[in-house]
This record gives C-alpha cells, structure tokens and sequence, in this order.
C-alpha cells in the first residue's frame, strides 16, 4: 500500500489535522466504491493546496488540478455545491467543454469518475473534498449522504486548524508553510509586477508556461523566482530589466 502523502510533519496541531483527515479519509475508501481520496485546500484569493491524498496517485491528480487552475473541486468551492461526475471518460462528456485539459490528463491517469464537495461552515469556505474512481461511478442516495456527513467532519478539522476553532477569524494561518505553495504565489507576485498584469492573469501566465514546457509549476515558479527564467510580455519580449531564458 503506498504511503499516503500530505501535510509536512510540523507542529502538533499540524499533525493532529493530518490525522483526523487521514481517518476520515479512511472511512471515505471504505464507505463508497472509489480508490482515492484528497482534501485540498482553498481561498477566495485562489491559493490552493493539499492538506491530505490518500495515495502518491491521488495527490498527484491534485496536483494535475492546481496546474491547470480547473476541474470539479474548483466549481465545487466556486459554487459551494458538489459536482459529481460519474464518467469522465465517456466521449462527448460536459466536461470535456467545461475542462478540457483536466479531463485529458485525468483520463490518461486512469480516472473514470470524480466527486468533488465544498468544504465549509456557514459562510466560511475553506476548500474541498474530492474522491476519484477507476471505473464509472455513481452514489446512492445512503453512499451520497455518508460522504456529505464526512465532508462536515473534514470542514469543522481544517476550520479548526487554520482559525483556532473560531469561524470569525477567517483563514488565520496556513496548516503547514507548503500548503499554500508560498513559492509560486511568490512568482505570480513577480510576473504581476514584471509584465502589468492582474495577479489573476500572472497565474495564468506561469501555469501555461509550466504546462508547455512539461514541467512542474513548482520548478517554474522556483526559477522565476530565482530570477532564472522571466516571462514575455504580449509582444513575445521580455520586460525592461531582464532578458528571457531559461535554465543555464
């Protein structure tokens, strides 16, 4: 069985969250007929990351999702209702138009069927929960409601976690320095400021060269921000103050 990945070994609050997701989690694999299990989280600002997968295979279909910037656990914490796709590899699906590149890569991994459920409390969001299947899945109704009930458990974990148990506060503080991938939103910051663009398009820019070039988002945002690498403007030049390149 592979070792299941997620939150960096920290602080014991750190470690307790870890925890309480695993279990739930575990509950998740043997309460409904899917292989994988993650919980992600997520802000309003955009800053994603996973508090906890199941397996290597899982977190690296998360990390597919924060790439790509698209997918069910993005609509599901946008519109703070579940999204269930019962068979992502059927020809002609909806979501191959709502996210095209995501359901390539998912398929080729050899995910069949995707749920994804907001996790909040109130009006606080704080991320998602998504299960993935290797055959085309749907819930019951008795299998749809025991995850609901989980997904509450994993909400009032996280909200715990990052607010001090207090819902009030909002998000106070990461889990853990790496969730938040601290790195690549310091990127974003420096390509926003490079090239005059939203913080919004800044992402968009680092993603798409990340994905063009086959390379981790994270090995992008670390050369940019090590000034190895500077992104073009529009016109395909680089701006006032560096050249474009890449690695040495």
């Amino acid at each position: 069985m592979e070792e299941p990945s997620g939150i960096s070994p920290g602080d014991s609050d750190d470690r307790g969250v870890r925890s309480s997701l695993a279990g739930i989690c575990a509950l998740l694999l043997e309460q409904v007929p899917v292989a994988a299990a993650s919980v992600v989280v997520m802000t309003a600002a955009g800053h994603r990351g996973t508090a906890y997968a199941s397996s290597d295979w899982a977190a690296k279909i998360e990390e597919v999702g924060f790439l790509l910037g698209e997918g069910p656990c993005d609509d599901a914490f946008r519109n703070g209702g579940p999204v269930l796709v019962s068979d992502l590899g059927r020809p002609f699906h909806s979501s191959y138009r709502r996210w095209p590149a995501y359901t390539a890569v998912l398929v080729g991994l050899g995910v069949r069927a995707v749920c994804a459920f907001p996790l909040q409390f109130g009006a606080v969001a704080v991320g998602t929960l998504a299960l993935y299947a290797l055959e085309p899945t749907q819930l019951s109704d008795r299998q749809l409601s025991s995850v609901l009930g989980l997904a509450d458990s994993a909400a009032l974990s996280l909200l715990d976690a990052v607010t001090g148990g207090d819902p009030g506060d909002g998000l106070a503080r990461p889990l853990d320095g790496s969730m938040y991938r601290s790195e690549v939103y310091q990127a974003t910051g420096m390509i926003s400021e490079q090239l005059h663009i939203p913080v919004a398009d800044a992402m968009s820019r680092l993603r798409g060269h990340a994905y063009a070039s086959n390379r981790p988002l994270a090995d992008i945002a670390r050369d940019v921000v090590t000034r190895r690498l500077r992104l073009q403007d529009d016109n395909g030049e680089a701006t006032q103050g560096g050249r474009c390149h890449g690695h040495d």
